[in-house]
């Protein structure tokens, strides 16, 4: 009898031992893909955070780089008021700028609100506007450059013909010299020289006084070309000789060299600063198409 019952105990207990490693595999098959699944759910969370602040972050500087944008690209277009005598292709680069900066300002705004509601349709509208605007503000930048790098010949030959034929005829032309002779201190398209062989000279022959010792007085320059052109000094001796190589009351200086000077730095500063800008635009650009992913990972989780 003892025996009968050992012995059933030994099969029960056989029977356990057989039963054992099949549940414990059969568990193991069930909690292994939800273990693995909340791991994954886990590393995505943590995941999407680091991306939604960076994007955050990007978004805030593409906003702040927007509105600087603006006006740095208003003031580039307020220096192309003298393309007439440079060159007119450098505003169309700064156009490219303009338009840029504006699709930078709006898909930073675009991006906040896309990145804080969780939206994807309006993460998808942010990273297209972000990829235009990058495509034209390394066009626009290295358009810039290159017209402003270039324009030497060109900047010679527009203001010697101004200086030459237009000077007194074309009212635009002649305010335009009159600005720039003003504000770059310069008389001239080589140096004041320039107006001996004017027509705006050749035209007061008759009014060009003579000096002290009675010489007849060749060429005269305008009143921009003086340091103060409302004084008697400079009506005195803005009449000048042939063999004059100074003049202490007029600048001497030509306004080609003046334009070269500025225009060399500043297409150097906005290239600089697009390449900068287009950087953290790529980073935007990685970031958010990553982001974008996130999104849609984790709602087929939920």
């Amino acid at each position: 009898m003892a025996r009968n019952v050992n012995s059933e105990i030994g099969a029960e207990v056989d029977t356990n031992n057989r039963e054992a490693p099949l549940l414990s595999r059969y568990f193991r098959g069930v909690h292994r893909p939800a273990i693995r699944q909340t791991r994954n759910f886990h590393d995505e969370n943590v995941r999407y955070r680091f991306l939604k602040w960076t994007a955050l972050s990007v978004s805030t500087l593409f906003v702040i780089c927007g509105v600087l944008g603006v006006g740095g690209t208003l003031w580039a277009l307020s220096k192309t008021n003298y393309s007439h005598l440079t060159s007119s292709s450098t505003s169309a680069g700064v156009y490219m700028l303009m338009i840029s900066v504006v699709l930078l300002l709006l898909s930073g705004v675009v991006g906040f609100v896309g990145v804080l509601r969780h939206n994807k349709p309006v993460m998808g509208s942010f990273i297209f506007l972000l990829f235009v605007s990058l495509v034209f503000l390394l066009i626009g930048g290295i358009w810039t450059y290159v017209t402003t790098t270039q324009t030497d010949q060109m900047s010679l030959e527009r203001v010697a013909n101004i200086v030459r034929f237009d000077y007194g005829k074309d009212s635009s032309k002649t305010a335009l010299l009159d600005i720039v002779q003003q504000s770059f201190r310069c008389c001239g398209s080589s140096s004041f020289l320039s107006w001996m062989v004017s027509s705006y000279s050749l035209n007061q022959t008759e009014t060009i006084p003579r000096d002290d010792s009675g010489t007849k007085l060749t060429f005269t320059v305008p009143k921009s070309c003086c340091i103060e052109p409302a004084s008697q000094n400079c009506q005195d001796h803005r009449h000048m000789g042939s063999n004059t190589t100074t003049n202490q009351f007029i600048y001497t200086k030509g306004c080609v060299q003046k334009l070269q000077a500025s225009n060399t730095p500043y297409g150097t500063y906005v290239l600089c600063v697009s390449l900068a800008i287009a950087l953290l635009q790529i980073i935007g650009l990685v970031s958010s198409f990553l982001l974008f992913r996130t999104f849609h990972y984790l709602d087929t989780l939920s």
